[in-house]
C-alpha cells in the first residue's frame, strides 16, 4: 500500500511527506503539525488556510489534514469566506467541553 502511494505521489509531482521518507507514524507528525497550527493561531488569533501552509514549513497536505483534525476535535473552527478558508481558535479546552456547536456534514458532523 505505501509504496502504491509513494508511486501515485511520484507521477504526480508531489513530493513524498516527510513520514513517508523518515519512517516516523504519520499521526505523530500530524501531532506536530498541529501543534504548531494551535500556537500560531493563539499568537495571530486567526489565519487562512493559505497563510498558515505559507508559513509553516509543511507540505500543504500536512498541513490541510492537521487544520481537519483540530476542527474534528473542536481545538480550531474553519469557514469559508469567498474564496479563502479561515482557521480560528476555538477557545479554552473546557469551553469545548461544555459548548456543543455542531459540526458541518462536510467535517464529519
Amino acid at each position: 500500500m505505501r509504496e502504491a502511494v509513494r508511486v501515485a505521489l511520484e507521477k504526480t509531482g508531489s513530493p513524498p511527506l516527510p513520514s513517508e521518507v523518515e519512517g516516523v507514524p504519520l499521526m505523530t507528525t500530524l501531532g506536530i503539525v498541529e501543534g504548531e497550527i494551535l500556537i500560531y493561531l493563539e499568537r495571530y488569533g486567526a489565519a487562512t488556510l493559505r497563510e498558515l501552509t505559507r508559513t509553516l514549513d509543511w507540505p500543504a497536505r500536512l498541513v490541510t489534514m492537521a487544520v481537519g483534525g483540530l476542527v474534528r476535535e473542536r481545538l480550531a473552527r474553519a469557514e469559508e469566506f469567498d474564496l479563502e478558508v479561515v482557521v480560528e481558535p476555538v477557545g479554552k479546552p473546557t469551553a469545548r467541553i461544555t459548548t456543543e456547536e455542531p459540526v458541518p456534514e462536510v467535517w464529519g458532523g
